[in-house]
C-alpha cells in the first residue's frame, strides 16, 4: 500500500507538470499563428502536405487572428489524427506523436 501511495504521488506530479506546461502555452500570444504553426511543423519534420492541410484546417477554424501557443499546439496535434485517418502505418504515427511531444516539452523550458 505504501508503494502504491508513492507511485500515485509520482503520477500526480507528472499531471501537475503537464498542467503547468499547458498554462505556459496559454500565456504565450502569437501574432501570426498560421505562419508560426507551419514553421514549427517544418522544424519537427511533419510532411509538407500534411502541415499545410493542418494549417488550412486551423485557419478555417480560427482565421488569421492572433492566438495562443496552446491553440497552435492543438492544431499541430491534428496531424497525428490526419495520419491515422489517411491509413499511415503505426511507426509513422508514433514518430509524428514523438515529434509533436517535443514541441510541447520544449515549451516547458
Amino acid at each position: 500500500l505504501d508503494m502504491f501511495g508513492e507511485r500515485l504521488k509520482m503520477i500526480f506530479a507528472q499531471y501537475t507538470k503537464a498542467i503547468n506546461g499547458m498554462t505556459v502555452l496559454l500565456s504565450i500570444d502569437v501574432r501570426y499563428p498560421v505562419n508560426c504553426m507551419i514553421g514549427i511543423m517544418k522544424r519537427i519534420g511533419i510532411p509538407k502536405k500534411l502541415a499545410f492541410e493542418a494549417a488550412d484546417l486551423f485557419k478555417a477554424q480560427y482565421g488569421d487572428e492572433p492566438r495562443t501557443a496552446h491553440d497552435i499546439y492543438f492544431g499541430i496535434c491534428e496531424t497525428a489524427f490526419m495520419l491515422q485517418y489517411n491509413g499511415a502505418d503505426g511507426s509513422k504515427i508514433v514518430q509524428a506523436e514523438e515529434n509533436i511531444a517535443r514541441v510541447y516539452l520544449s515549451s516547458e523550458k
